[in-house]
């Protein structure tokens, strides 16, 4: 859950990003952007809740290619806001993402290795048993 959590707080960051953007500045693109990669986050991050690893490598794409952007836009304009905030936040957030998944998945593979050696443990408990 911990992964899904970081994801929707980052979402909703990008979400007030894009609205602050718009009041501010005017920014119709601002707003669009915001909503849409804030919109999708959300999604991704409803879905990593209910345990989806796939909507966890999504959200972490596209948190990747907002890194990209706004690292884009803080070396172009040489302002730390809003530009390099959301850089440093995106790389705080990619990484907890990245961890939590990497925990997550390292956390599979042990109980698949329980499951197999459990099943070997019945089978060969039937066999002794029945032969």
């Amino acid at each position: 859950k911990f992964s899904a959590i970081v994801i929707l707080l980052y979402a909703f960051l990008i979400l007030i990003g894009g609205i602050v953007g718009y009041l501010q500045a005017k920014s119709l693109y601002s707003l669009i952007s915001g909503f849409l990669f804030g919109a999708s986050l959300l999604l991704s991050g409803w879905f990593v809740w209910h345990e989806s690893m796939t909507a966890g490598y999504t959200a972490t794409f596209i948190i990747l290619l907002l890194a990209i952007y706004f690292g884009y836009r803080f070396i172009l304009t040489e302002k730390f806001l809003p530009g390099g905030i959301m850089l440093i936040a995106s790389f705080i957030t990619l990484f907890f993402l990245l961890l939590s998944l990497f925990l997550r998945t390292q956390n599979r593979k042990k109980v698949t290795q329980n499951m197999k050696l459990r099943v070997k443990e019945t089978k060969n408990l039937f066999s002794d048993n029945f032969m």
